[in-house]
């Protein structure tokens, strides 16, 4: 009677071993993480209660690969590893993993493969959808970004991009320049591109220059507010345009050099150059073709006729401002709603507007959310820039992406959005503002109202804005 029970208590008992068995096998291909029936001994202990926090405890979990249910096979070759994390987690942080984990899209495949991006930053950017902390260098930044963009992480992106802020200066603006371009960071383009203009004797003696492509030379050369002579620059374009013919593996020669410089070269403004430095260092490089090299001669001399001109000869300058007030008022503090203020404005001459100046704060550090767009008499958007501004300045600049090019005796008009709380606003406004360029000429600025009735009541100065108050206090411009 006793046999037939051992027997079955046996079979049992193999069973048992088998399923331990599977489980081993089925644990060791999941990258050890651990499931509630494998959860090792050092891990039985109450962790919990030393977490107060709950990223701390996901953290841990993380770390630890505790009942991860996701696995990842990242990077290439001998650069592979198994990455384990936890399916909840990730899709609460990327729409990408969301729609990756839906029962629409997912397999039966036990391993997802991500070969395309390296397995340090893939960890780095799990511990940040895990504990919002992450350790971002110069070396691992771009990497961390492209995982970041992959996925659409905005939070990791964001955190990338003001890292690459606080490390911008001169000696790496090009190269923190080339990784917002790649990664349409326009924020840090901008930011890049200003320290550029503010030293750029300095900023083209950086390697990473000779690094970058042709568009992005082109955004160079097309600004007028670089800090240079222009035999300088042209002395940087020639060594870009050399690499960039050991870059196609082109002979270097002044025939290839032009071939990869392209429009480029006409970006340059020869006419700003002393003709003795334009006589033996341009025309001597043979850059340009002999009818190019004598219609700048002649232009520098005043002779060149207008439809010859094919190089500008504006001088390269910094942004000009046009003053509204002639006065400024503390007016207490203005939040709540967005308040949104209109400007319109005409001017006698061609010029280019690069953006707006804003009334900030003068003793503590706020932020502003700006919508600001520019419109002409046909309702034609010209430009237009949303995004938060640090409004510590007592005016801090609010600028478009690209210069906005305004034509003469046009109706334009300013619409700003500002949604913050602001101390200032500016009286005693002008109708009419003229800056002077040289001594023969200026630029005249005719500030109107879109509702000639518009009035401002005392309830209502800094949260409106006409010709005569409120603000919008600046515009900036170039010629």
């Amino acid at each position: 009677m006793t046999r037939p029970s051992k027997s079955k208590s046996k079979s049992k008992k193999n069973r048992n071993q088998s399923k331990t068995n599977s489980t081993t096998t089925q644990s060791e291909n999941s990258s050890n993480c651990s499931t509630p029936e494998t959860i090792p001994d050092q891990y039985a202990w109450d962790w919990q209660s030393t977490k107060s926090e709950l990223r701390e405890r996901f953290e841990y979990i993380f770390q630890n690969s505790l009942f991860c249910d996701a696995h990842f096979i990242v990077g290439q070759d001998t650069n592979r590893q198994t990455i384990s994390a936890h399916k909840l987690v990730l899709a609460a942080s990327s729409v990408v993993f969301l729609t990756m984990f839906s029962e629409k899209w997912s397999t039966d495949r036990p391993e997802i493969t991500v070969p395309d991006v390296d397995p340090t930053a893939f960890k780095q950017m799990l511990q940040f959808l895990y504990s919002d902390d992450i350790s971002l260098t110069v070396k691992n930044v771009s990497s961390v970004l492209y995982a970041a963009k992959k996925y659409s992480i905005l939070a990791l992106e964001n955190r990338c991009a003001n890292f690459l802020l606080d490390q911008l200066c001169v000696e790496n603006s090009f190269s923190i320049l080339i990784q917002a371009r790649l990664f349409d960071l326009q924020k840090v383009v901008d930011a890049s591109l200003k320290v550029i203009a503010g030293d750029t004797e300095e900023a083209l003696m950086a390697d990473d220059f000779l690094n970058i492509d042709y568009e992005t030379l082109c955004l160079i050369l097309k600004r007028s507010d670089l800090k240079i002579v222009e035999i300088h620059l042209f002395d940087a374009l020639l060594r870009w345009s050399e690499t960039e013919c050991e870059r196609k593996k082109l002979v270097i020669n002044p025939d290839n050099q032009r071939h990869v410089l392209r429009d480029a070269l006409y970006l340059m403004r020869f006419p700003l150059m002393d003709p003795e430095d334009f006589a033996s260092k341009v025309m001597d490089s043979g850059i340009l073709s002999e009818a190019e090299a004598n219609s700048v001669l002649l232009d520098c001399i005043g002779k060149s006729k207008p439809q010859n001109n094919k190089f500008s000869k504006i001088p390269r300058q910094a942004s000009l401002v046009v003053s509204r007030f002639q006065s400024i008022v503390t007016g207490g503090s203005y939040g709540g709603s967005p308040s949104i203020h209109n400007l319109g404005f005409m001017i006698n001459r061609e010029v280019s507007l690069l953006g707006i100046g804003l009334y900030g704060c003068l003793d503590h550090k706020i932020d502003f959310h700006i919508e600001m767009k520019l419109v002409e008499e046909h309702e034609t958007v010209l430009g237009e820039v949303a995004g938060f501004y640090d409004g510590s300045e007592k005016i801090f600049r609010v600028l478009f992406h690209e210069p906005v090019h305004l034509g003469v005796d046009i109706q334009y008009q300013l619409i700003v959005k500002i949604k913050g709380e602001y101390f200032l606003y500016g009286c005693h406004g002008l109708d009419t503002v003229s800056v002077n360029l040289n001594l023969a000429d200026k630029v005249t600025f005719v500030f109107y109202d879109e509702n000639d009735d518009i009035a401002i009541c005392e309830n209502d100065r800094g949260k409106k804005t006409n010709v005569y108050s409120g603000q919008i206090p600046e515009l900036l411009f170039q010629v």
